[in-house]
């Protein structure tokens, strides 16, 4: 009971240092005007999606010169390469044109096909509470990436584009992806990123795109190639040369659980899950874990703990911020034309905050939180709110991934018979103040709160959940 007091206390004293709307790290890099400006009342700014306006979000045009002339034509506070990441092949089946030109002198094309989404246990990272599988990458992920494509994180442009699939769920995935990695880099403190507004089997293909063809892209020939850039892993650059992180577009764990607890009216909280995730209808819909040990055999996909939502969020799919109805040709050559022909772009910035306020959002008064089952979907209208309608948003990275395994309810056990948290446990969200439509999940397809063989620490009993922030920042 005294080591159960003591979390208490702490986790106490973390909920009031964060605030509604604040940062809980103990060094926090974020200037004394960003701090000001998360607690202070915002207005939204629309802009549009033009590079002169908005330098995070481009249009096929822009494009279309920089591909033409990058040395010419690149931003003018840009004096590196051309960094294309590219999520997914661009024609599904079509092996010509599969990937945006280069020539691997100022312009490099990367094969980022499997976006954000990886399970390798070297991705888990640890906020001192539970283990997180796909969390940002730590600082010295960053610098292998960084070595890996030969990254200047000051001087090259990193430009992330969305391809194709041979299903809309994985369309509406990629375009997710790229939200992902432009947060990341935001997280990060880069400044020189950007998105390509769409998906590159329309906005690049001078049959739905007339604006490109204007500029004489008259065949996908003219732009695409088979082959990725091989990466040349000889960088030599680090995180450590940007002079400072921006942590507060992240919410730790603890940041969360103030936010719902403490400062509801000041916060919106997303769930950009499906509505089936989000209404705990685990008959259809369950939440994966990245281990398949359970059922009977213990050789079956294992699932959270608790299914449900954290109280008090609204839902919004993530894909209701995107255009799929779009659709007037065969844009991805496969004989037909249907939902997969759509251009995937952002709808306007207008419209999406007309979205977010029909779901009850002020922006002039709340912090936006955004969350999913990963942190992949919901890093989407994170994008959004921060690099498009900049108003104060933060991605909870841990995501249902973690909240959805800290149930301590007695008897709540995993697939091997084991307790997932103590019921004094400071953490726990298996409780009515956190989480709504609580559902707990069978215990034989429960996966186990850390992954089987870790060697990273999960604290039942931490004092605070910002070791992520923590690392990062002693890092640089």
């Amino acid at each position: 009971m005294k080591k159960s007091s003591l979390a208490l206390s702490c986790a106490l004293v973390a909920s009031i240092m964060i605030g509604c709307g604040g940062d809980s790290s103990s060094v926090s890099s974020t200037s004394s005007t960003q701090t000001k400006l998360l607690s202070a009342h915002f207005t939204p700014t629309l802009k549009s999606s033009s590079t002169q306006e908005n330098p995070h979000v481009i249009d096929a045009s822009t494009m279309v010169k920089w591909l033409d002339n990058w040395e010419k034509n690149r931003p003018c506070n840009v004096k590196g390469k051309l960094i294309i990441l590219q999520v997914g092949g661009a024609f599904y089946g079509d092996s010509r044109h599969t990937f945006i030109k280069h020539d691997d002198v100022n312009i490099f094309t990367f094969d980022k096909a499997g976006g954000c989404s990886n399970t390798d246990p070297m991705f888990d990272r640890t906020d001192g509470v539970q283990v997180i599988p796909k969390a940002v990458l730590s600082g010295q992920m960053m610098d292998g990436a960084f070595k890996m494509y030969d990254i200047d994180p000051i001087n090259d442009m990193i430009l992330i584009v969305s391809g194709g699939d041979q299903k809309v769920k994985g369309m509406r995935e990629n375009a997710a992806a790229t939200a992902r990695f432009a947060w990341s880099m935001h997280y990060w403190g880069m400044s020189h990123y950007a998105v390509l507004d769409g998906n590159i089997q329309y906005m690049l293909n001078p049959k739905t795109n007339p604006s490109i063809k204007s500029q004489g892209i008259t065949s996908l020939d003219d732009i695409f190639v088979p082959d990725a850039s091989i990466p040349p892993m000889n960088g030599t650059h680090s995180v450590k040369e940007i002079s400072s992180l921006h942590q507060e577009v992240m919410a730790s764990l603890d940041e969360m659980m103030a936010a719902v607890k403490y400062c509801p009216n000041k916060s919106f909280i997303l769930d950009a899950r499906s509505k089936d995730e989000y209404d705990a209808n685990n008959s259809v819909k369950m939440s994966k874990t990245e281990a398949k040990i359970c059922g009977p055999n213990h050789d079956a996909q294992c699932f959270t703990a608790i299914e449900g939502h954290i109280k008090g969020a609204k839902h919004i799919e993530y894909s209701d911020f995107i255009i799929t109805d779009d659709v007037t040709k065969d844009t991805n050559g496969d004989g037909k034309v249907d939902d997969l022909d759509a251009s995937f772009r952002f709808k306007t910035p207008k419209k999406m905050l007309d979205i977010l306020k029909e779901a009850g959002y002020d922006a002039n008064s709340q912090t936006l939180y955004t969350y999913c089952r990963t942190g992949t979907r919901a890093a989407l209208p994170a994008f959004i709110g921060m690099d498009i309608l900049h108003v104060p948003t933060k991605l909870f990275d841990g995501s249902w991934i973690e909240w959805g395994r800290l149930a301590g309810k007695t008897g709540t056990k995993d697939v091997h018979g084991n307790i997932l948290l103590r019921c004094d446990s400071p953490w726990r969200t298996d409780r009515a103040n956190l989480t709504e439509n609580l559902t707990y999940n069978p215990a034989s397809l429960v996966a186990p709160r850390v992954r089987e063989g870790s060697p990273l620490i999960a604290d039942e009993y931490a004092c605070h959940a910002n070791k992520i922030k923590d690392d990062d920042a002693a890092y640089i």
